[in-house]
This record gives structure tokens, C-alpha cells and sequence, in this order.
């Protein structure tokens, strides 16, 4: 999530988004240019809509949540997927109860 997704309306790659691109990387910011704006566009309104209210009905901020989540994964041995991939471990990373 911590990234910069951007794009032409039309799909095309311009040369100031290619500069933006470029600039980004050799500040090491990640950044994509996107080949379909629009889609990502919406994906991040869907992720904001459904997080939206989720704090609003719990009443806490999000970092709240994603905290709960990283230790209720801890808990159970779980890790983050990054970690599972390097100690080589198996498994799904959403579990059924």
C-alpha cells in the first residue's frame, strides 16, 4: 500500500509520466505506471470503502486493526507471508475457521 500508482486516462505511456517514473525511482520511492488508470482507480475506492466502514463501525483507526491482525498472526505462528517465504515455510495465507 505504501506506493504511488499513476496513469494516463487512455492507457498511454507519456513521456511526463515516464520523467515522474524515472524521478521516482532514483529517489527509491516505489511508484508504478499503470497500464489501466481507471481499475486501479477503483480498487483503491473499494479498499477505502470498506475500511472507512470498518473504522467508523468499530469506532478505531485502521492502524488499530492492523495491528490486531499482525499479533492475532503472531499468535498463531503465522508471520507475515514475506517471513513464511523466507523461513520456507507452506501454506495458505487466508485461513478458513
Amino acid at each position: 500500500m505504501e506506493q504511488l500508482i499513476f496513469g494516463e486516462l487512455d492507457g498511454r505511456r507519456s513521456p511526463r509520466l515516464e520523467q515522474l517514473l524515472a524521478a521516482c525511482a532514483s529517489a527509491k520511492f516505489k511508484s508504478t505506471l499503470s497500464e489501466n488508470i481507471q481499475v486501479d482507480i477503483w480498487t483503491k475506492f473499494v479498499r477505502l470503502s470498506v475500511f472507512s466502514g470498518m473504522t467508523s463501525v468499530t469506532r478505531c483507526p485502521i492502524g488499530a486493526h492492523r495491528e490486531r491482525s499482525r499479533a492475532a498472526r503472531d499468535a498463531e505462528g503465522g508471520g507475515s507471508r514475506s517471513h513464511r517465504r523466507r523461513a520456507g515455510a507452506r501454506g495458505s495465507s487466508s485461513r478458513r475457521r
